[in-house]
């Protein structure tokens, strides 16, 4: 990560990736939720925010 120049990396970061790209792609929580481990959809909804621009 010091050679890569990445600075304030938690493991957690690695979640929002995974779990964004499904839901920009269109895939049902449902399945993400069973996929990700997750109690409840509030949680999948914490991790695959999606970014302004694929909003717009």
């Amino acid at each position: 990560m010091k050679r890569a120049g990445i600075k304030d990396f938690r493991r957690y970061d690695l979640r929002h990736t995974w779990a964004s790209g499904p839901v920009k792609q269109g895939r049902p929580l449902h399945g993400l939720k069973e996929l990700g481990v997750w109690k409840d959809v509030k949680m999948i909804m914490r991790y695959a925010h999606l970014s302004p621009e694929h909003l717009a």
